[in-house]
């Protein structure tokens, strides 16, 4: 049984890809991939946050429902999953138990995007979480540390999510490669392919080319928000916090005020040049970092 893991990242197309999975697992099926059907939302975080809570069985939960399917591989998907490349010890434990549970071979797999325009994008769908990101702050702690990281509760409640948000590419993949014994695959998001996540089929079925003939793109999904979304989020944040009518209209023409000079003095140009001169070479993380055969000459 082949286990694939992919572990997004954010903003690269993931949701797209877990959307086209729900909706072509009968596809899937057939080409002896299995996909766990979830209602309502098509990624498995719920699996992703009880492994990362320590849960391994549920792994192995997942393994028998594929291999009572009578799947090959077992194919799960969640950003959530990023969390491993900063603490690979989770992939270790992962890896463990689904290997006691009968996984044979595993991958880990993840697209890479342009640094620049994963920070602008998740600086949009932050807002839909309760988080607003200072372009500068957010700058800064990424050249500091190689990435972001937030804590809270997920919409206030119970769930607690712990996000990690990549941007060194070659320090996260790097160490992830040398703790792990599966495969750990990094792909290019800005690949020239007719579906999202075109890799990751191809990792899970040697039918992948067959399998993705028969399957319509998903349309656009959980694509950026406008201005008009973002201004809305940021009145429930600002609302959440106590500011009345007046305060929130006076604020947010502030960060309005605010971002317009960003844009005509060049800072937000200087961030995204920064970010894309220190993170954005990756050319050398994809793939699974390890030699290529050598063939003999016969």
């Amino acid at each position: 049984m082949r286990l694939v893991l992919h572990m997004g990242l954010h903003k690269t197309a993931s949701t797209a890809f877990q959307t086209l999975c729900r909706d072509n697992a009968d596809i899937l099926a057939g080409a002896g991939v299995f996909w766990r059907v979830h209602p309502g939302y098509p990624a498995h975080h719920e699996l992703a946050w009880a492994l990362l809570r320590g849960e391994t069985g549920a792994i192995a939960d997942y393994l028998g429902e594929a291999r009572g399917a009578g799947a090959r591989t077992a194919l799960l998907s969640s950003e959530e999953l990023d969390y491993v490349l900063h603490v690979p010890q989770k992939a270790q434990a992962i890896e463990a138990a689904a290997r006691d549970a009968g996984a044979s071979e595993i991958v880990w797999v993840a697209a890479l995007r342009r640094p620049s325009e994963v920070f602008r994008s998740l600086a949009s769908e932050l807002t839909k979480h309760g988080i607003h990101l200072d372009p500068l702050q957010g700058y800064l702690e990424i050249r500091r540390s190689g990435g972001l990281h937030f804590t809270g509760r997920h919409h206030g409640g119970t769930q607690f999510w712990n996000w990690f948000k990549t941007f060194d590419y070659a320090r996260h993949f790097g160490r992830l490669r040398g703790a792990v014994s599966g495969r750990v695959v990094a792909y290019d998001y800005h690949a020239p392919d007719r579906l999202p996540g075109a890799p990751i089929l191809r990792l899970a079925t040697p039918e992948a080319e067959r399998v993705m003939d028969a399957i319509a793109p998903p349309g656009r999904v959980n694509a950026r928000l406008s201005e008009d979304e973002i201004a809305g989020n940021l009145r429930r944040i600002l609302a959440g916090h106590g500011h009345g009518a007046a305060e929130i209209e006076a604020l947010l023409a502030a960060a309005e005020a605010s971002a317009r000079a960003a844009r005509e003095t060049g800072a937000d140009r200087i961030i995204d040049a920064a970010l894309d001169a220190r993170f954005g070479d990756y050319a050398a993380v994809i793939g699974d970092g390890r030699p290529a055969p050598v063939l003999e000459e016969t």
